[in-house]
């Protein structure tokens, strides 16, 4: 009898730890959860902000100064925009059930493009990416650059993709060519 006794107190026990900890756990993930907006102002009040600049010098020399330049002479008028979220510019439509639109909008959401153009009405007209020296440091570089050409070409966005050393003449060549000619 003290042993049946002693086990259902050393059972109670268990689950009492067991309930706590999960308690605890739960109040853990909520204090760091990122999607709480409350968590959001405490993490951006706990550290010093500055400025910096959206694009980096070579992606800024190499691609957004030609293509930018190539644009000067394009009607109806265009418009580039630098890092730019993909879910800003793209969306799902109804051929999967919500959760599998849901679970695709989040798998590109995330992600920025270096540079859109748009047209004089605000609709994406073309992408640019630039490879540069730091591109590939990245272990998953390719597999991110996979799910941005899948997205775009889904949504029939053209990709321009130039690597590091592409001349400028190339860039402001490339983009006219699918800005105008096709």
């Amino acid at each position: 009898m003290d042993f049946l006794i002693g086990l259902m107190i050393g059972a109670a026990a268990v689950w009492l730890r067991s309930k706590w900890r999960a308690q605890k756990v739960k109040a853990l993930a909520a204090e760091w959860d990122i999607s709480d907006p409350r968590n959001q102002l405490k993490f951006i009040n706990a550290v010093d902000l500055k400025t910096r600049k959206p694009i980096n010098v070579e992606a800024y020399k190499a691609v957004f100064a030609p293509a930018e330049k190539a644009l000067e002479g394009i009607k109806p008028k265009h418009r580039l925009l630098a890092e730019v979220s993909m879910g800003s510019f793209l969306g799902t439509t109804g051929r999967a059930g919500q959760k599998a639109q849901d679970r695709a909008f989040k798998s590109f959401n995330s992600k920025r493009v270096d540079f859109l153009i748009v047209d004089a009405f605000g609709e994406p007209k073309l992408v640019l990416e630039y490879h540069g020296s730091g591109h590939f440091l990245s272990k998953d570089a390719a597999q991110r650059d996979a799910v941005k050409r899948l997205a775009l070409g889904s949504a029939n966005v053209p990709l321009l993709e130039f690597n590091e050393g592409v001349s400028q003449a190339e860039v402001a060549n490339k983009v006219r060519y699918w800005l105008t000619k096709r």
